[in-house]
């Protein structure tokens, strides 16, 4: 790991997480960083490593590769000691699936999580559903996006109770992207969908932030 840059992505108490990457990709975009930050907080009392894997395999994966050797590390501090960390290979390609909305990238999964983009293709909706057992986080991360019907700014996130009806709906003329975590990992029995006309405001919205 030569030559490497390093950017504080998220700072809680005594925990903070820092990303190591070639000189040559930085600096990082603002919403990569705020993805990152959006899955270190969406992913709290998770095992560490898989914490550390998650968010570097975000980020070698929308960054291109520079080197054969290039690495994107993702290392997590509590009280001043590196507790974990992972390295992954810069330009990772992701797991694709296909959705009726688009396409789905899998960052990450295991048994206590998964990480998905969820590729939205233009004038495409994700369908009202809920989920039962699954808890889960969302990040618009990208393009124009609506929630439960209403504009949503990019790098704004929601956190689901069970059993509540949402939906995303692409307005734009291009792709768009929403970062969503499940835990655990999603299982599809567990997206019933729903038939709804109206849908309730989406819970308070919040927004990753970045130690500057």
């Amino acid at each position: 790991m030569s030559d490497v840059g390093l950017v504080l992505v998220h700072a809680k108490g005594d925990r903070s997480a820092f990303l190591e990457v070639p000189v040559g990709v930085l600096p990082l975009p603002d919403a990569l960083l705020c993805a990152a930050a959006f899955l270190i907080e969406g992913l709290d009392g998770a095992p560490l490593d898989a914490v550390a894997r998650a968010v570097a395999q975000l980020v070698a994966s929308a960054s291109p590769a520079s080197s054969a050797d290039a690495v994107v590390r993702a290392r997590i501090v509590t009280g001043g000691v590196a507790v974990t960390s992972a390295d992954v290979p810069l330009g990772i390609a992701l797991p694709v699936e296909e959705a009726v909305f688009g396409a789905v990238n899998v960052v990450d999964e295991c048994d206590d999580f998964g990480v998905y983009l969820l590729r939205v293709g233009a004038g495409k909706s994700i369908p009202t559903h809920e989920h039962r057992r699954m808890d889960e986080w969302e990040f618009a991360y990208a393009g124009e996006l609506a929630l439960q019907g209403v504009p949503i700014e990019t790098g704004q996130a929601v956190r689901w109770p069970l059993r509540f009806p949402h939906r995303w709906d692409n307005r734009g003329a291009s792709e768009a992207v929403v970062l969503c975590i499940d835990r655990p990992r999603f299982d599809a029995s567990d997206e019933i969908l729903i038939d709804a006309t109206f849908l309730d405001p989406c819970p308070t919205r919040f927004c990753p932030t970045l130690p500057r």
